[in-house]
């Protein structure tokens, strides 16, 4: 089990008036509800009204995070005083995610990614205070047991994987049977990888 790192450099990035442009999706406040084996200060709850995950580090919001077939998508609160995109500098890479702010040297967040990301397809946005970003995952209908591996004793417990994977194997039978509703669709046994079942999942 690896040690918990050390977000309390959140704390210490202090924040200069700026401007310029960018856009997308705001998030409501969650309601924090199913406390799931932490590290050390660090916990993973999840929203029972939004369904997303929110990893905290010392009681503190560090993002929100939710997947489909095709994307992760990590949601972070920006500081108080960025509201223009060229404020932010974020870097995608097939292995990692930097998160921070132009023209300083710390990052908000330096960790590697669950899974591997397509980055030609990934990108990122801001609107009403919340960074927005799209991680396209690589392995199409690949299960992300966690957003990043910063805390690698931070993931997904047993029972909240079954439930990721009951969604994700909805979503393609949905997908491949579009005449069909599968919202309520319930699995006898044990509930297959969406990534590989039957055949594996289609690519567009």
């Amino acid at each position: 089990m690896s040690q918990a790192i050390d977000y309390s450099k959140f704390d210490k990035i202090e924040v200069e008036d700026s401007d310029s442009d960018q856009e997308v999706a705001s998030s409501p406040a969650p309601r924090i509800a199913e406390n799931i084996d932490p590290a050390p200060n660090a916990t993973m709850t999840k929203d029972p009204k939004s369904g997303r995950f929110i990893f905290q580090f010392k009681g503190r919001e560090i993002y929100q995070w939710e997947q489909n077939l095709d994307e992760v998508i990590i949601y972070i609160a920006s500081p108080p005083n960025i509201t223009r995109g060229n404020q932010i500098n974020i870097i995608i890479k097939a292995t990692n995610l930097q998160v921070g702010l132009v023209g300083r040297d710390e990052w908000y967040l330096d960790e590697p990614t669950f899974g591997t990301v397509d980055t030609s397809e990934s990108t990122w946005s801001l609107e009403d205070g919340i960074i927005s970003i799209y991680l396209s995952k690589a392995h199409r209908g690949e299960m992300w047991e966690s957003a990043l591996r910063g805390n690698r004793a931070v993931q997904l417990d047993p029972q909240s994987k079954e439930d990721v994977k009951k969604e994700l194997m909805k979503q393609r039978f949905q997908e491949e049977n579009p005449g069909f509703d599968f919202r309520d669709a319930e699995f006898n046994g044990g509930i297959p990888d969406a990534r590989t079942f039957m055949g594996g999942v289609k690519y567009d």
